[in-house]
């Protein structure tokens, strides 16, 4: 085998090689559609007080339900975001729980743009540095499980099937049908 062949031949092994590294990290990675069923971290605390945009405009206080709520951190520009956001954002429809949902968008355009409003959920803006002040969010999507006194019971890092009735009973609760 002549000289130009055996660099032909390395070359071509190199490739190999190569792709098969690729294949091998990229199928242990969750695609962004896959919505994950794991259970929530445990968590401990009250809802810190901190300031959002509302859709009227005002900046003021987050306001949370007085019953079972949801506090879901999310962006228009985050895939994983915007994969698992309709099931979540459904959910009232279905069960006795709140959704309170807070984009990390500069405005309400990419908001409304994404979804048509929907009076069953409340929706805040905040700027990131507000969010990871006061609930420590460093990736998203976070959602928050917090009981009617404010009390935080678990944390939801990454995106969740919230169709997945057996994962919403267990780790949201026996919550019955909705309003």
């Amino acid at each position: 085998m002549n000289r130009t062949a055996r660099w032909a031949l390395a070359i071509l092994l190199l490739q190999a090689a190569l792709i098969g590294a690729y294949w091998f990290v990229e199928s242990g990675r969750r695609t962004i559609h896959e919505l994950g069923t794991e259970p929530p971290r445990a968590a401990d605390g009250r809802v810190p007080s901190f300031r959002v945009l509302h859709r009227d405009g005002t900046r003021g206080a987050l306001a949370l339900s007085e019953r079972r709520t949801l506090l879901h951190i999310w962006a228009t520009w985050c895939p994983p975001c915007r994969a698992e956001l309709p099931a979540l954002l459904a959910l009232p429809r279905r069960h006795d729980v709140a959704v309170v949902a807070i984009a990390l968008d500069p405005s309400w355009d990419a908001v409304d743009a994404f979804l048509s409003r929907d009076d069953s959920v409340t929706m805040a803006l905040a700027t990131s540095g507000e969010v990871e002040g006061a609930l420590g969010v460093h990736a998203l999507p976070v959602t928050f499980l917090v009981e009617g006194d404010g009390q935080i019971i678990s944390r939801f890092d990454g995106a969740r099937d919230w169709t997945d009735q057996a994962f919403v009973q267990t780790y949201v609760g026996a919550v019955g049908e909705g309003p």
